[in-house]
């Protein structure tokens, strides 16, 4: 039997071998490669996709988490520098008011005398961070009021420390008006120092103790901030020195709150034995605003006291949560925390504010199946479009479960405020 199929097979391959004779594959060969070379290219091609999809993945969790990381980092480095210049001061919390002539309107404006404020989002919606701080190289940005009117202060000690140009603010308690018995509470008021003069007019002789603050324009030889640079009113121009239109000082006591004599600063008739504190801001103090472009879905930075636009800082944040940290018994150590601005300023010592980031890659499955949390809850989540989150049963595009997210909570301790008890 061997032996007759080797004699078949050497008949055969002499056969083809032969010249003239062509032979080849048949047709169930071909199909076979056909079918196997198609496999091979499927495999090929989802091997392929997988990688991509992964390789997406990595790249979008990669770009959020160095967007978050950015941003954590750029918001801690403001919030150390809250409350300087003004963190030990006995009016913390009062509301300060203010004139910018770059404004429209009537310029007119607010702020706490905080070092952070708070602006919660409603219903869930991201926060808002205000930080106040100062810039002050003076070794001392505190000084005693011994009286003020309308367009002078006077401590009752040396100015030392203090320039034309810096803004104050002026803080005065409760006080009776010569024309009644009306009493008025705390008032507080930014302030532009437009002359180291003596009490009542430039003309008198200096002595060493006035600052004037009223609406006349004034020269300064050291280089104004960028803040006074810029056009629009109430600007330096010049080139050292600089000729400075007044921009925070508003005429004819335009500062005032409701009820008191729109005649001066805080009125012609009022401060006569008067007492308080100022505080020197510098000339470039700062009123940042860090929030959350819902709809561009980046972080923003606005400063509102100088009447700034809001600028992007990092894209793909979606939101920001903050909470106060409270010294509520004196021990120096955090023992509250809450979202609602506290009914004393003097007890905060620290912030807490989380960031959360998308990734823009979009999944088909439901990669994330439960709202983030971070130590003050679970964030409110919405969808990519920023309108109700339309539920589990949905997915798609618009899905906030097709996105992965990464978390960036940080605890930043307000030195300003923790020195306080020390100054």
């Amino acid at each position: 039997m061997k032996a007759r199929l080797k004699a078949r097979l050497k008949a055969r391959l002499k056969t083809r071998l032969k010249p003239g004779i062509q032979s080849g594959f048949t047709l169930i060969e071909l199909m076979v490669g056909a079918t196997i070379a198609l496999i091979s290219m499927v495999v090929m091609f989802q091997v392929q996709e997988n990688w991509g999809r992964q390789q997406r993945s990595i790249s979008s969790g990669g770009d959020s988490h160095v967007a978050g990381t950015i941003s954590a980092f750029h918001i801690e480095r403001d919030l150390r520098n809250a409350g300087m210049g003004f963190g030990n001061s006995s009016y913390l919390g009062c509301t300060v008011s203010a004139y910018d002539a770059q404004r429209t309107g009537t310029g007119r404006f607010t702020f706490p005398l905080a070092p952070v404020q708070i602006i919660n989002g409603v219903a869930g919606a991201p926060d808002e961070i205000r930080v106040l701080y100062g810039n002050s190289s003076s070794l001392s940005s505190s000084y005693n009021v011994a009286r003020t009117i309308e367009a002078t202060t006077a401590m009752a000690d040396s100015r030392n420390g203090v320039a034309l140009g810096d803004l104050v603010v002026v803080s005065t308690p409760v006080s009776t008006l010569p024309v009644g018995p009306v009493a008025f509470p705390i008032t507080c008021h930014l302030a532009e120092i437009t002359s180291l003069t003596g009490f009542f007019a430039p003309a008198i002789a200096d002595d060493g103790k006035s600052i004037r603050h009223d609406t006349t324009a004034y020269q300064r030889t050291s280089s104004p901030p960028a803040t006074r640079l810029a056009a629009g009113a109430g600007q330096c121009t010049g080139a050292g020195p600089w000729n400075c239109a007044i921009r925070y000082n508003l005429a004819g006591g335009g500062l005032l709150p409701a009820g008191w004599p729109a005649t001066g600063f805080p009125d012609t008739n009022w401060g006569v034995g008067t007492q308080g504190e100022l505080r020197s801001l510098g000339d470039d103090p700062r009123l940042n605003a860090w929030a959350v472009n819902t709809t561009l879905s980046t972080l923003t930075l606005r400063d509102r006291l100088h009447n700034g636009i809001a600028s992007d800082v990092s894209d793909g944040v979606v939101d920001l949560q903050a909470e106060y940290g409270l010294d509520t018994n004196a021990d120096d150590v955090v023992d509250t925390w809450q979202g609602a601005d506290p009914a004393d300023w003097t007890q905060v010592r620290s912030i807490r504010f989380a960031l959360l980031s998308r990734g823009q890659d979009y999944d088909k499955l439901a990669v994330t199946t439960n709202a983030p949390t971070w130590s003050g809850g679970a964030f409110v989540m919405r969808n990519v479009n920023n309108t109700t989150d339309s539920g589990p049963t949905n997915l798609g595009v618009n899905n906030w479960r097709n996105y992965r997210y990464n978390v960036f909570e940080v605890t930043v301790p307000l030195r300003n405020m923790i020195w306080r008890r020390f100054w």
